[in-house]
């Protein structure tokens, strides 16, 4: 049976873990709407493209 402070220690472990999937998943989703927004033309092609984006990736509806 694992004492209290060894559960703990686990725990920071598996939060710190987490946090590290998190950064990198908010890194990449940057760096891809960075790339997407970079070969737009015009403005409205980027607003577009970003209201797209961000209604993906908060799970909401696009609204037009």
């Amino acid at each position: 049976m694992e004492t209290p402070e060894e559960f703990a220690e686990r725990r920071s472990q598996n939060r710190a873990s987490n946090d590290v999937g998190r950064r990198l998943r908010q890194s990449e989703m940057l760096l891809d709407t960075y790339a997407a927004l970079a070969a737009l033309d015009t403005l409205d092609e980027v607003l577009e493209k970003l209201v797209e984006i961000a209604a993906r990736e908060t799970g909401g509806e696009y609204a037009t």
